[in-house]
């Protein structure tokens, strides 16, 4: 499954797409809140981390920090349903695995700007 965004589009070329498809994970727990509840706070914490993570291995241009770490957003926020996110760190993945630096600043700042936007669309998360 893949959104017609590519890795090197502006963020601006979201606005028609939809950030976060709740039926992801619908279709997998037969929609049960009570499933998909934490497993989306799981996805939101370790999103912050490995968005946190991300940008020490930019800055150090840790180039298998990079990697590794883009992968695991880009597969986590696919399975979640913040397929359009995971592109764009799919794309970071890939252009890190190049050491194509400029497309890697270019893909952590859409991550950065998408981020609050994936989360509002996924709406309220329970508590705890």
């Amino acid at each position: 499954m893949s959104s017609p965004l590519s890795s090197t589009e502006p963020v601006e070329a979201l606005h028609d797409l939809a950030l976060f498809d709740a039926n992801v994970l619908g279709a997998m727990f037969d929609h049960d809140a009570q499933l998909i509840g934490p497993l989306l706070k799981t996805f939101v914490d370790s999103t912050n981390a490995g968005l946190a993570d991300l940008s020490s291995a930019i800055s150090n241009q840790n180039q298998p920090g990079m990697v590794s770490i883009a992968h695991r957003i880009a597969g986590a926020s696919r399975l979640s349903g913040a397929v359009p996110f995971g592109d764009v760190a799919a794309g970071l993945e890939a252009a890190a695995k190049r050491l194509d630096m400029t497309v890697v600043h270019m893909n952590f700042q859409q991550l950065t700007q998408l981020w609050p936007l994936v989360q509002r669309a996924m709406g309220p998360l329970p508590p705890g």
